[in-house]
């Protein structure tokens, strides 16, 4: 009995002690154990958890690793995607050209074959736009056609990576077509129109949404873009101002408005809205909307101040250089308008400074000013990328 009592059983599921002779726990009815195997169950669990511990450690690092060269893989992969893409375009602008049977400058071939990259690696920015919102369309589309809307949005995808411009138009119409109402592939599908010059398409399509009560400060300003794009200034301030209204970001409200007074000859107005531009954020296209402006009001040395900054900063920037060579024309100063000529190294920006100098001396004005007129179509595209809104 003595035996019995000097023994201390430890019940293993509630933990408290129990008489040794009893089978069972007579606190929780488990079947308890003596303290020494208790304490060797405690120890393989302390080893276990050491060991699952170690692993999990192990594991940790793996992951860190693998994503590390994972990130350097998927640089890797879009530099070699950029280098496929500015060949692919390069040869298929010297095969339209030889088909036509044209004769290009070198100069004009190189130009040419820039803005062709440049069109190719929006394609590309719009393809990482798309993988990033294709699940939100999918989880927006109704579920008794999923399956095919799914097929359209994987037919998208194939054609974006293989850069079937074509195949990307259908695609996403066949899926508007299934998914009417559904807002991230009304905005992605009318940006994406807009970038290929499919403007009709583009307005159709946002006109329609909005009739249908479909709106979003995204809706708003790819309508109030539209708009401005195809001269519809009145409708473009309506929509710019419905889209700040709607929480759009101030910069882009500033500088819409800024080109759709440019674009109606309000000039003052079109300072106002780019001074506004360039207080909300820092902007080369700004600038030269807010110089141009106060050109066409002969406010010379205001903007050739603004400007002649700028050019300290970014020195071989031609767009600076032609808006100040126009402006040292208009104020007189041909040294400096010959000087900014003579810096520019490329053949044809030096032919459009001759041509622009004629201009003036033969007072053919509007040809003038539009030879150094800030490219708003070019900018619109740009702002059309831009994820912010």
């Amino acid at each position: 009995m003595a035996t019995s009592k000097s023994k201390s059983i430890v019940c293993q599921v509630c933990g408290n002690e129990t008489p040794f002779d009893e089978r069972l726990c007579r606190h929780c009815g488990g079947i308890p154990l003596f303290a020494n195997e208790r304490e060797t169950l405690k120890e393989k669990d302390d080893n276990y958890y050491n060991f699952l511990e170690e692993e999990i450690n192990y594991l940790k690092q793996k992951i860190e690793s693998l994503s590390i060269e994972n990130e350097e893989n998927q640089k890797s992969i879009q530099e070699l995607e950029k280098d496929l893409f500015s060949q692919r375009a390069g040869l298929n602008l010297l095969l339209n050209e030889i088909k036509k049977k044209l004769k290009l400058d070198r100069t004009t071939f190189f130009e040419m074959w820039e803005d062709s990259v440049k069109q190719h690696f929006r394609i590309m920015i719009f393809k990482d736009i798309f993988l990033g919102k294709k699940f939100e369309m999918i989880s927006q589309s109704s579920t008794e056609n999923l399956p095919q809307f799914e097929d359209c949005i994987l037919r998208a995808e194939e054609s974006f990576y293989s850069l079937d411009i074509d195949g990307i138009l259908r695609a996403l119409t066949e899926a508007l077509n299934l998914s009417q109402s559904n807002l991230p592939l009304i905005v992605f599908s009318g940006r994406f129109f807009f970038e290929v010059g499919r403007m009709d398409e583009a307005k159709n399509l946002i006109l329609s949404a909005l009739k249908r009560g479909i709106t979003s400060k995204e809706i708003f300003k790819l309508a109030a873009m539209i708009s401005l794009f195809l001269g519809n200034f009145k409708e473009a301030k309506n929509f710019v101002h419905l889209y700040t209204k709607n929480g759009g970001a101030q910069f882009e409200g500033f500088i819409l408005k800024c080109c759709i007074d440019a674009n109606m000859g309000n000039w003052d107005e079109a300072t106002k809205w780019s001074t506004l531009a360039l207080k909300e954020e820092k902007n080369l296209f700004a600038l030269l909307m807010l110089s141009f402006s106060l050109s066409m009001q002969k406010k010379y040395d205001e903007s050739k101040k603004a400007l002649e900054e700028e050019l300290k900063l970014h020195p071989e920037n031609k767009d600076i250089k032609h808006i100040l060579h126009a402006i040292y024309l208009l104020s007189g100063d041909k040294i400096n308008a010959i000087s900014i000529r003579k810096s520019l190294k490329n053949d044809r920006d030096y032919k459009i400074c001759i041509e622009r100098e004629r201009y003036l001396n033969t007072n053919k004005m509007l040809k003038f000013w539009r030879s150094f007129a800030p490219p708003i179509d070019k900018f619109l595209l740009e702002l059309n990328v831009v994820e912010k809104v």
